[in-house]
């Protein structure tokens, strides 16, 4: 089988941009011209790409796998020219989505030494749990750090436990008196929780329901860095990571108790497909 880059790069573009009609627009090439492309790729792979729904066409389970090798196929070839060129571009690039509720403390220890090596490129993405496993599954992203495992289906994708951290109630100083009778001393005080998204949302609040105490919550957050500052001012008492509280050395915030049997956990996710996950498993064992 004899496979053409350009059947791939056409293919790679109506994929991306929806239709062959889009496609074909901002190529610059007749509609007829573009099907036709396809076609041939699909006729030297044996396989049909897309389900024809009428005009409609939707990436099917061969699709997906063409598209996922043909982002890698571009990518290692830029990164080869990067590499030839002399002019000190960076050969590898890394990209890693990360969950938008993780501590920037953990970020910058665990991706800091791959930034500073040379030729890398770190490019480093902040969204939702549930949009960087979409970008994983797409080939978008060459690992992901979360808050909380990948649980779907996929026998593709794999999750890597980087940290268990026991989890604290922190408060401002002046809150100092509520250490005795902790936890109970909880009880109507304002609150920072997370969001439902959060899984450190849903032990915290087992964690209530076991001492039958109701704090005031007045705001849900998952950005640990305005939850701190949230908690620096006195505005109310927040629960995060230990490492969280410790590393940040404030004085005006103390330690009020723990979560008892509660962590803490970090993970990091990456699929079978991708081509950084011996980069990723010499960070780990680095960390």
């Amino acid at each position: 089988m004899d496979l053409n880059f350009n059947h791939l790069y056409y293919f790679m573009n109506i994929v991306s941009e929806g239709s062959i009609t889009k496609a074909s627009k901002k190529l610059r090439i007749s509609q007829p011209a573009l099907s036709h492309q396809l076609k041939q790729l699909e006729d030297s792979l044996g396989k049909k790409l897309f389900d024809r729904k009428g005009k409609r066409l939707k990436l099917n389970k061969n699709g997906e796998t063409v598209m996922e090798y043909a982002r890698s196929i571009f990518r290692s070839a830029q990164e080869m020219k990067s590499a030839l060129s002399g002019d000190n571009n960076y050969a590898i690039t890394l990209k890693v989505g990360v969950s938008t509720s993780l501590q920037s403390e953990f970020l910058y220890d665990f991706l800091s030494p791959l930034i500073k090596k040379k030729y890398f490129l770190v490019q480093v993405y902040s969204m939702s749990h549930e949009e960087l496993v979409s970008s994983l599954t797409k080939g978008e992203m060459d690992f992901l750090l979360s808050d909380r495992p990948y649980t779907g289906r996929s026998l593709k994708i794999f999750n890597h436990n980087i940290i268990q951290d026991e989890v604290v109630i922190i408060g401002n100083k002046r809150f100092s008196k509520l250490k005795k009778n902790f936890p109970h001393s909880l009880n109507g005080m304002p609150f920072l929780s997370y969001t439902k998204e959060n899984p450190t949302r849903g032990n915290l609040e087992l964690f209530f329901d076991h001492h039958n105490i109701s704090p005031q919550v007045i705001a849900e957050i998952d950005e640990v860095g305005l939850i701190i500052k949230s908690v620096e001012k006195g505005q109310a008492l927040a629960c995060v990571p230990e490492a969280c509280w410790r590393k940040r050395k404030l004085q005006d915030i103390i330690k009020l108790g723990k979560l008892e049997n509660v962590q803490s956990e970090i993970y990091a996710i990456t699929s079978l497909s991708s081509k950084r996950n011996k980069i990723l498993m010499e960070m780990i064992d680095r960390y």
